[in-house]
């Protein structure tokens, strides 16, 4: 767009350059932050899918609580971790971001490893029992190999969702110091 007026005599069209502009790690830094608050709410949905599967509908159908495999309850914990690491995003607070690190190690894929390592173990040994010419057993094995396999499909998403999750927050830590460093 053309300006009216007067233009400055021996100018080149380069006196643009000498404008302030954001910084690159203030950018990717926006970027990180957007990618991990997304995979913190594909989190918090798979959470809330846990909660609702495992403890909700079990007690509204037989009015008792089932109990879960204890990697289950340890993966319930890594809560924790996520919220600390939704808070370091407000101020780019890196020792909470290595806390959330951390955390998201020992309570979000530790207890899914074990979790796929049960249930492995549960869907090779259903998949290989002599079959039963009863239609109860074959109904039962059935439902309790869908069944495996959906919550072996959990597992393999919750780890997905947490390796990237690790990764962005890894990012978040390398420009928030790369800005520290400046």
């Amino acid at each position: 767009m053309a300006s009216r007026g007067h233009h400055v005599k021996g100018s080149d069209g380069s006196d643009w350059k000498h404008r302030e502009r954001v910084a690159d790690h203030y950018k990717r830094s926006v970027q990180y932050k957007s990618s991990y608050s997304f995979f913190t709410d594909i989190y918090m949905i798979l959470f809330a899918g846990v909660i609702i599967v495992e403890y909700i509908l079990p007690y509204i159908t037989t009015r008792r609580i089932n109990s879960p495999p204890f990697w289950q309850n340890l993966w319930l914990l890594s809560i924790v971790p996520v919220i600390i690491g939704r808070l370091a995003l407000s101020r780019n607070n890196f020792a909470l971001m290595m806390l959330f690190i951390i955390g998201i190690l020992c309570l979000g894929i530790g207890p899914l490893i074990a979790g796929a390592h049960h249930y492995g173990f549960l869907l090779y040994q259903t998949t290989n029992q002599p079959s039963s010419s009863d239609i109860k057993d074959t109904t039962f094995t059935a439902f309790m190999t869908y069944a495996t396999v959906l919550r072996c499909s959990f597992i393999f998403i919750a780890f997905i969702v947490h390796i990237l999750s690790l990764q962005t927050g890894a990012k978040l830590c390398g420009v928030w110091r790369t800005k520290k460093s400046d």
